[in-house]
């Protein structure tokens, strides 16, 4: 079974309420896209009015805006706000994930593993490559001593 996909099949798109709304976000500027992650693990995409210059309500819960943390991809913009957190899902806590042992940039056990891993699959079809040389020597060496030395 082959499990490396090719980029070609397996381009991700996104889903087409995505591109709608943003279509949408585009036309009214009082408005912003929002992806709002459930507390039951789903994700909604929304068109959020904008309240007070800084403030969305979704579901009567309250949620702080900031320019710095909206996502972007060419010239949409969106945030990512959990139900849970008042503030949007962004990387400006990045001292903090530092002070956690959280962060991925410099994870040595992540990185091990890995490297690991890729060695281990790289020597595994060298040997291959060299086990099927060491066969061919020996039956070699065995017809060379069967028609010469064992007559």
């Amino acid at each position: 079974m082959n499990l490396e996909f090719e980029d070609e099949k397996w381009k991700w798109r996104k889903p087409r309420k995505m591109n709608r709304l943003e279509k949408k976000s585009r036309k009214k500027p009082e408005h912003i896209l929002v992806e709002y992650l459930t507390q039951k693990y789903t994700v909604r995409r929304l068109l959020c009015r904008i309240v007070g210059g800084n403030i969305i309500v979704v579901d009567n819960k309250v949620h702080m805006i900031n320019p710095r943390d909206a996502w972007r991809d060419g010239k949409n913009m969106w945030y990512k706000i959990r139900e849970i957190d008042r503030l949007p899902i962004s990387n400006r806590d990045y001292d903090k994930l530092i002070r956690q042992k959280r962060i991925t940039v410099n994870d040595a056990v992540v990185i091990k593993a890995i490297v690991g891993a890729i060695q281990k699959k790289e020597t595994t079809a060298a040997a291959k490559k060299w086990l099927i040389w060491i066969i061919l020597g020996a039956v070699a060496l065995f017809l060379i001593y069967v028609f010469f030395i064992a007559k």
